[in-house]
């Protein structure tokens, strides 16, 4: 990725089931990060790759680990590295004797650990200074009720004191049903948290950070646009849908008639802009078995081009558009 394009930055990210998958973290503005910096991540560590130098550090050690997250903050300084450790399961025995638990450790760029949360973290959002993070604490049962909520609170970077938003949760939520059970997020635009119970039709929350109480909305999602002017409605089960916030009109439509499909996130430094990615693969092969007709199949390793548009909702227009090919 050339960072002159854009201040986007791609991660590789290690899931917390094992696997590989390659997603664009959004939620940072990388106005402070050098833009020759790539972070990323595999099975044995997260690494800074200075792209000018081809230097290649490793600022944090995942060997070992179950699995490892991570997301780089706001003010471009701090990494919210998310752990889990894997629970135990006794010879013959069908449930935990020790349960799967996270934990988040906090580094700056250098790999150096800044701050630690020793709590059963399983979602957080960083708050719009990079300075504190909300986040969801409980337990997930696999194979059994899924994901238990417990609590909601806010961690201070600084001065590492900790507050409880909401104690407990008057019912379960399940990690994986319904979207995916909670989701949390600190919006810019208000600097407000925003709390989605999927368990519940419209079980949207505002939490207010000065007057620290919470209230009902009747938004249908909580992923906002940095003006708050829009927001998406992301689940596991669908596609995004997005809305006007001040009306709650859904717009959807118009914008899959222009992209072909909702983008999941948000260019971090504009008001309203997303980034939308078309990849194109190249033919791998030719199946001739289960077809009358002979079919060219791919193999999504194996990516002929990337295409870039920027996206303005409110001009409904691509404002800028540009193509990536492997090597280049």
């Amino acid at each position: 990725m050339r960072f002159n394009k854009t201040k986007v930055l791609i991660a590789v990210v290690f899931s917390l089931y094992v696997s590989l998958v390659v997603t664009l973290d959004l939620n940072a503005s990388y106005n402070n990060v050098p833009k020759q910096y790539i972070f990323s991540i595999d099975s044995k560590g997260i690494y800074r790759t200075d792209t000018t130098t081809n230097e290649k550090k490793t600022i944090f050690n995942t060997v070992g680990l179950y699995g490892v997250s991570f997301s780089l903050s706001p003010s471009d300084t701090i990494i919210a590295v998310l752990v889990t450790e894997r629970g135990i399961v006794p010879p013959g025995a069908h449930d935990y004797s020790v349960l799967p638990k996270n934990s988040m450790v906090f580094i700056d760029l250098d790999g150096n650990e800044v701050a630690r949360l020793d709590e059963d973290v399983r979602k957080f959002s960083w708050s719009p200074d990079g300075e504190k993070i909300a986040y969801i604490i409980g337990t997930y049962y696999e194979g059994g009720v899924g994901f238990k909520t417990t609590g909601v609170g806010i961690f201070d970077l600084k001065d590492k004191s900790k507050i409880r938003i909401k104690k407990d949760f008057p019912h379960r939520t399940i990690e994986g049903f319904i979207g995916g059970g909670i989701e949390i997020n600190w919006a810019r635009h208000d600097s407000n948290i925003y709390i989605r119970d999927f368990d519940y039709l419209d079980g949207i929350y505002r939490y207010n950070i000065t007057t620290g109480k919470s209230e009902k909305v009747a938004y249908h999602g909580i992923n906002f646009s940095p003006d708050g002017r829009y927001y998406l409605s992301i689940s596991s089960m669908d596609y995004p849908h997005l809305y006007v916030s001040s009306t709650n009109e859904e717009i959807t439509d118009r914008v899959k008639s222009k992209l072909g499909y909702v983008p999941r996130s948000w260019m971090p430094e504009q008001n309203h802009h997303m980034l939308a990615v078309k990849v194109e693969y190249k033919p791998s092969f030719v199946d001739t078995i289960s077809s009358d007709k002979p079919r060219v199949m791919v193999d999504d390793r194996k990516v002929k081009q990337k295409t870039f548009f920027i996206y303005d909702v409110e001009t409904d227009q691509i404002i800028k558009e540009w193509i990536e090919k492997p090597g280049e």
